[in-house]
């Protein structure tokens, strides 16, 4: 788990209980900020990246196309509606 801990000299610092270390210091807040947003692309990038290897390999949980559609225009407004081609 990671903690912010504001430093003496008022800038911020991120410490990681995991490994008992500080994983940033001298920051600002925007600096933490800026760090935590690049981590969640970076993760989300990963996981979407991950999710289309195993489509490509045939490992699909998710709906078929024709499945979501029909699910989908049961609950839109019939503006909404796709048609299945």
């Amino acid at each position: 788990m990671r903690q912010i801990i504001k430093q003496p000299d008022g800038l911020y610092a991120e410490y990681s209980t995991i490994v008992d270390s500080f994983i940033l210091t001298d920051c600002t807040k925007e600096e933490i900020i800026k760090n935590a947003e690049k981590e969640a692309a970076d993760k989300a990038r990963k996981d979407c990246e991950a999710v289309f290897t195993d489509i490509e390999k045939g490992i699909d949980f998710s709906l078929r196309w024709d499945e979501a559609v029909k699910n989908h225009n049961k609950n839109c407004s019939p503006e909404e509606r796709i048609e299945i081609k």
